[in-house]
């Protein structure tokens, strides 16, 4: 569960250390929320018929996808340069790189918050796993941000 916090606290940090519009974090917290009421885990969808579990997976698939947006829209938001220094090799190196980052760590989270609520389900419900594990994300997320808030007010 620690691990799942430190990863979403990553995220929180990179969509605070940009000064990205506020509409970013609702899309990061929308696909947040989307991953953990699906519950996509291996486990989890093992226990449900065809249908229902890819329908599960497609909608996790899309949280993921609107991390992965918030991130890269978010890491891209960097202090405006003058038109004529900008080099297209460079613009597209960059954007690459940063569009690389945002995709590994929104798949990381994915996979962790998949592993974490796939042993929760041992022990807890299915409601309370969702609400624990949407929560453990949540507070990585927040503190994440307040850490990136930090770091760019010194």
């Amino acid at each position: 569960m620690a691990l799942c916090v430190i990863v979403y606290a990553f995220m929180g940090l990179f969509l605070a250390s940009f000064p990205a519009p506020y509409w970013v974090w609702n899309l990061a917290l929308g696909g947040t929320v989307l991953q953990t009421v699906t519950l996509a885990g291996p486990k989890a969808l093992g226990r449900m018929r065809w249908l229902p579990a890819n329908f599960l997976a497609l909608l996790s698939i899309i949280g993921t996808g609107l991390i992965v947006v918030a991130l890269a829209i978010a890491m891209n938001f960097r202090a405006p340069a003058a038109l004529d220094e900008i080099e297209i090799q460079s613009a597209l190196l960059d954007t690459s790189l940063i569009a690389l980052v945002a995709i590994a760590t929104a798949a990381v989270g994915a996979c962790t918050s998949a592993a974490v609520g796939d042993r929760m389900l041992a022990v807890f419900k299915r409601f309370q796993v969702i609400l624990l594990l949407a929560a453990l994300c949540i507070l990585g997320f927040g503190l994440g941000g307040l850490t990136g808030i930090t770091l760019v007010a010194e």
